[in-house]
């Protein structure tokens, strides 16, 4: 309680009474202690300024940040200044009596840089106006701090992606286009200002990636996908490599990245070309040696039949013959397999059945194979889907496994063995696989597998077998792995990305042949289909 006296006074007697009134300050006192508790534990500081702007008194706050600074200016003591800041709140509130606010940078006082919100109001009035201002200033270090640190790793990104020399395309969950970088500008040769929503990309980018964004796919990586079209029409590869992004698992958009492969696609040729071109000068020393020794042969021949003539000698004469058509057989298949290997023959694909080639391969080797006591099994499943593949040059290539591992067969001690051909398909790849428990390759042999001309065959190969299936297979966009252990035998696998296999040159439709898709009644490929596959190989 407040209390006050108030004298009653008595003309004659003075004072004569004392009127006593009571005021209840409980909620005044309430509030001054609240005032008092947010002023010295307020999360920012408190100064009081007169009209000189000295700090007429200031919170614990201010006093731990900047130091005990009572009666000095505020300029000199948040900033070290000796004279009023520019844009200062406080001034303005002295002028009119507003409330202003304004981003200040200050020293603390051990020197370090302070960003903070200053808030000024009028505190006390007087005769000419404001007498004192309140400043309250909230620390913002941190996140100017934080700001900065984000606006640096923007310009970073931005920086990287304006400059990459890979397109970047990133959309939004509706389809909107945020990021169009001049990479991707190049590549498909339009502006981004043209390009403002995923749907008018329709006529450059292929229909998956469109049914990849739609299905929500979380990444997919395309190492030789479908071509881009760029604006002039071209068809451009690329390696196309898609990602989902999200935050606490909130969809914030997809982002594609595009890979020009047209200089790496024009290295591969002109290698291809170099090395077809050394292949050329190889094929006339080859041939001339492996002639020579035939040749050999075709005299000791022709010798047989001149004596047989001068003795008449029919069946020495017919000796005589069959070993001067021997020796022409091995010049015509020498010439054949060294040109197959020197000249650039581009695959000609056609959709067939991957399982109908393997088979082809393994009946047209089953005679050899058991004259050799060698037993040739498949493992080939119907249900391999067909494929854009060039049935001849994979004939080829089974073809020359299978003879080689008959060959490893015979020469095995003791001669036969067993000759396994299997076709599978794993991830998206077509996979062809000859095992045969021959004789199989030591270490040394094993390195010059791929030598231009090496033979394990000595006169009887022309070393360019090998050479021939892996050309045919890197047409293919495949690749081929061996095994192999001396005295164990021998696996080769030919691997077929199917995204990568050769396409024809005018595809009659966007799929496969209508009839290649018709079930038969006991679940296999449609019988149709399967004479073609046979009749359109030769």
């Amino acid at each position: 309680m407040h209390w006050t006296p108030i004298p009653g006074e008595d003309p004659d007697r003075g004072v004569a009474y004392v009127l006593q009134t009571a005021l209840d300050i409980t909620p005044w006192a309430r509030q001054e202690r609240e005032y008092r508790l947010f002023y010295e534990h307020a999360p920012c500081t408190i100064a009081v300024l007169d009209r000189d702007y000295r700090i007429v008194r200031g919170n614990p706050r201010l006093e731990s940040i900047f130091g005990s600074r009572q009666g000095r200016p505020c300029y000199e003591v948040f900033k070290g200044q000796s004279h009023p800041c520019p844009e200062c709140p406080a001034q303005r509130t002295f002028l009119d009596g507003g409330i202003y606010q304004a981003m200040q940078t200050g020293r603390t006082h051990d020197g370090r840089v302070t960003h903070y919100l200053v808030t000024s109001a009028p505190l006390l009035q007087g005769e000419k106006g404001v007498e004192q201002v309140i400043e309250l200033s909230l620390d913002l270090t941190q996140e100017r701090v934080l700001e900065s640190e984000v606006g640096r790793l923007r310009a970073f990104q931005e920086s990287l992606i304006e400059n990459s020399n890979r397109g970047v395309l990133a959309v939004d969950p509706t389809g909107k286009v945020m990021i169009f970088n001049p990479a991707l500008e190049r590549l498909l040769q339009c502006r981004k200002e043209e390009i403002r929503f995923l749907a008018d990309l329709e006529p450059y980018l292929p229909p998956f990636l469109f049914q990849i964004m739609r299905e929500g796919k979380e990444s997919c990586l395309l190492p030789g996908g479908p071509p881009v079209r760029a604006k002039d029409g071209e068809e451009i590869p690329v390696r196309f490599t898609n990602i989902c992004l999200k935050m606490g698992g909130e969809l914030l958009g997809y982002a594609s990245f595009f890979e020009d492969l047209r200089e790496m696609k024009k290295l591969e040729k002109e290698k291809l070309e170099a090395e077809r071109m050394a292949a050329v000068g190889q094929t006339v020393a080859g041939i001339a040696h492996g002639v020579k020794n035939i040749l050999m042969g075709l005299e000791g021949g022709l010798y047989v039949v001149k004596s047989a003539l001068k003795k008449d000698d029919s069946r020495l004469a017919e000796e005589g013959w069959r070993m001067l058509e021997s020796n022409i057989l091995k010049i015509s298949a020498l010439i054949k397999n060294f040109l197959d290997f020197s000249k650039g023959r581009k695959p000609r694909p056609q959709w067939v059945q991957p399982a109908q080639i393997a088979r082809e391969v393994i009946a047209l080797f089953e005679e050899a194979a058991r004259r050799e006591a060698v037993a040739l099994v498949g493992d080939v499943p119907d249900g391999i889907p067909g494929a854009w593949m060039d049935p001849q040059g994979i004939h080829s290539c089974l073809a020359n496994l299978v003879s080689n591992a008959i060959d490893a067969c015979r020469m095995s001690d003791p001669p036969g063995g067993r000759i396994l051909v299997s076709l599978r398909e794993r991830e998206g790849s077509i996979i062809y696989e000859v095992l045969d428990n021959g004789c199989g390759m030591d270490y040394e042999v094993k390195k010059k597998v791929f030598t231009t001309f090496f033979s394990t065959k000595g006169m009887g190969g022309t070393g360019v077998g090998l050479l021939t299936t892996r050309k045919i297979v890197q047409e293919h966009g495949g690749k081929i792995e061996f095994e192999s252990m001396a005295g164990r035998g021998s696996r080769f696998t030919l691997v077929f990305p199917r995204d990568r296999l050769p396409k024809p040159e005018e595809e009659p439709g966007s799929g496969p042949p209508a009839h290649d898709l018709e079930p038969s009644a006991e679940g296999g490929e449609h019988e149709k289909s399967r004479g073609q596959d046979r009749s359109g190989r030769g």
